[in-house]
């Protein structure tokens, strides 16, 4: 299971690339990019920017969500640029801020400037911090180049040992994408692990990609996954619950057995089934995660579900993990089998779990749409 306690252990958890292969050259870069400039260490207040270049986007509902939350800034022209490359420097930012550790970042203090020369100013704390949690080595920090693209095999790494899913000596495992050859050696553990717990996926030609430098929509989509496992309820965090109750500028969320009411900021931004939508469009029963900053609601994620979802409960017999993951459970003699993509959630012991975490021969609850599982309870 993962914790906040195991990502605070400074040699055992990183995030997708503890160790960058060499990267040649290193151009320093002297100034933020304008989408860093609220990285630094004076507190910007909150606004609520409508992006003008997501809309229609694969991933639209994730990127707003990504940018309100701050994990992923927009630029000065009120745009994303999903398709831009995240450099390896804005990366690490990223990640660490995804981690829940931005204030950490913005108190730290370098320990090597020799070492942090071609890192620029608004990233050094960030980078600090990367480097203090075992993100990367001071090995990696020297061949690093701040302005190349942060590739997909590199990142696997990093996630890896951020989310402590770094595989033990020994771990092999088989990979069946058809550029699988492709992959470093020395990083092939890492994408196993990271593609085994549905974190990363290929590409639909059945392709992994792994030096194909990472965008700033995928990225999104991985810190939005990354929120998911790290989720906790806080004044500038995540909430998920059901509508209980709807107001003019207030909504009551209902979480387990208790109901919180939460303030909405004047310009909150809404998703119901994926689609723009109103506070209006709301209704009492819909599942729903907010987004909270400042101790109040600048995002809204709600789902009306038109499928019929079912419940299913028994005990756990078989767990596939990899690019096919799937559970089978024993219901009243009868096995059931249920695919699990990235978007099934999973809870051991009442926390956000990983697809391992399950354990076969024990109990679970498995909500289910078709044969997809939405939810599995352990």
């Amino acid at each position: 299971m993962i914790s906040k306690l195991n990502l605070k252990k400074a040699a055992a958890c990183t995030l997708t690339v503890a160790m960058l292969t060499p990267l040649m050259g290193s151009a320093a870069l002297a100034d933020p990019p304008s989408h860093a400039k609220a990285h630094g260490r004076e507190k910007i207040p909150f606004k609520i920017v409508q992006l003008t270049d997501i809309r229609g986007h694969w991933a639209e509902e994730i990127l707003a969500e990504m940018s309100l939350s701050g994990l992923i800034k927009g630029y000065e022209d009120n745009r994303f640029h999903p398709s831009n490359v995240v450099k390896n420097v804005e990366a690490l930012v990223m990640l660490v801020r995804g981690l829940g550790l931005e204030e950490e970042a913005q108190r730290a203090v370098v320990t090597d400037l020799k070492q942090f020369k071609k890192i620029p100013d608004w990233a050094r704390g960030y980078v600090q911090i990367a480097l203090d949690r075992g993100l990367i080595t001071p090995e990696d920090l020297d061949k690093l180049n701040p302005n190349q693209g942060m590739k997909r095999a590199q990142l696997c790494a990093i996630l890896a040992k951020a989310l402590d899913l770094d595989p033990e000596e020994g771990y092999k495992c088989k990979l069946d994408f058809s550029d699988a050859k492709a992959i470093p050696e020395d990083l092939l553990k890492f994408v196993c692990v990271i593609v085994e717990n549905g974190i990363m996926k290929g590409y639909d030609n059945n392709v992994f990609q792994p030096n194909k430098p990472v965008t700033r929509a995928e990225m999104a989509v991985l810190l939005e996954r990354l929120g998911d496992l790290l989720q906790e309820e806080n004044n500038n965090g995540r909430l998920e619950g059901t509508v209980a109750k709807l107001g003019r500028d207030k909504i009551t969320v209902k979480t387990d057995d208790t109901a919180r009411e939460l303030p909405l900021d004047d310009d909150v931004v809404i998703y119901l089934n994926r689609e723009r939508a109103v506070l209006e469009d709301l209704a009492v029963g819909d599942k729903i995660r907010l987004t909270i900053r400042d101790g109040k609601v600048v995002f809204i994620r709600a789902q009306r579900s038109a499928v019929v979802e079912t419940v299913h409960e028994g005990r756990l017999t078989r767990l596939v993990l990899g690019t096919n993951s799937r559970v089978t459970i024993t219901d009243q003699e009868t096995d059931l089998t249920f695919a699990v993509d990235s978007n099934t959630r999973i809870w051991v012991g009442g926390k956000r779990a990983l697809l391992k975490d399950l354990e076969v021969g024990r109990d679970v609850l498995i909500t289910a749409q078709g044969d997809i599982a939405v939810r599995i309870e352990m």
